[in-house]
């Protein structure tokens, strides 16, 4: 009897679908890794668009940072520094959540569902992991280790954005500053953009220290790096002038931090204990109160 040989799936990505991330400044010599989670809008041809109509992947809408692509471009552009960008929306899976997260791959985003993400089986979770997830992050690690390899300690910044308003809720910050435990980056930033007539929100619009699994917390917590999560008010970077602002002042705080020593060392301080049930309520109680409106 001939014993049939079992054939591995197919990939989940194509010849014609774009590589898992862009990767600018390979090399590069600051000592800074950029991230950009969040900065595109691809799904794979074979899951067409998850059910859903184009033209919503022009929006926020769940899919995408809107701005943050072009901000972390331009970044790369005035500053030696390894930049990441994921290209593929956070709706196939989102490479800035835990994998066990109930945001991982969503079935709902705000006034739709996914039908492309219903009764996913653990194969099919398995597949956009092993295209997407699993070499962005990767690619974090390997370039924190190159730095460190050459003793250089990174500091990572993750690029974010979000909306002026979400259901009823106005956020009235043009950014703010997300951080865990380390606040040595965080509170130069706070002050920082501050000083330049900024409305800046201090773990806000979400408190990472609660939403834990975010990909500094996975990549620069764990190592004890310098970091920050900037989350932008989109209609901050919603033209070229905001993209070039917005890329001009993280740079140059990033720069001045280096050089007043606020970026010395390895944290040094406790871990913060993480609480699950802690993180489903405040998503829950985030949700509420935004339903309910100002």
């Amino acid at each position: 009897m001939t014993q049939q040989t079992k054939q591995a799936p197919a990939p989940l990505c194509g010849p014609d679908d774009p590589p898992a991330y862009k990767l600018l400044n390979p090399d590069g010599k600051a000592p800074f890794i950029i991230l950009c989670d969040h900065g595109g809008t691809a799904i794979p041809q074979k899951l067409g668009m998850l059910g859903l109509p184009p033209a919503l992947f022009e929006t926020h809408h769940d899919i995408h940072d809107i701005g943050t692509r072009a901000v972390a471009l331009k970044m790369a552009d005035l500053i030696d520094a390894p930049t990441l960008i994921a290209h593929y929306s956070r709706l196939l899976i989102d490479v800035n959540r835990r994998l066990d997260h109930p945001t991982s791959i969503v079935t709902g985003i705000e006034g739709h569902s996914v039908p492309g993400n219903f009764d996913l089986t653990e194969e099919e979770r398995s597949a956009r992991r092993e295209a997407v997830f699993t070499p962005y992050h990767d690619r974090v690690t390997a370039l924190v280790d190159r730095f460190e390899s050459q003793e250089i300690m990174p500091t990572i910044l993750s690029l974010h954005s979000f909306t002026r308003y979400f259901y009823k809720q106005v956020r009235p910050w043009d950014a703010g500053i997300l951080w865990v435990q380390d606040f040595r980056l965080p509170s130069f930033l706070l002050s920082f953009l501050a000083e330049k007539g900024l409305r800046i929100g201090n773990n806000e619009p979400y408190d990472a220290r609660i939403l834990r699994g975010t990909t500094t917390n996975h990549h620069a917590d764990a190592r004890r790096l310098p970091n920050a999560l900037v989350e932008i008010c989109n209609d901050q970077i919603a033209d070229q002038a905001g993209v070039e602002r917005w890329a001009g002042y993280l740079v140059d705080s990033l720069q001045k931090a280096l050089a007043e020593g606020v970026l010395d060392g390895y944290y040094d301080g406790p871990d913060l204990v993480h609480n699950p049930g802690q993180d489903r309520a405040y998503i829950q109680a985030l949700r509420a109160k935004a339903e309910q409106g100002d």
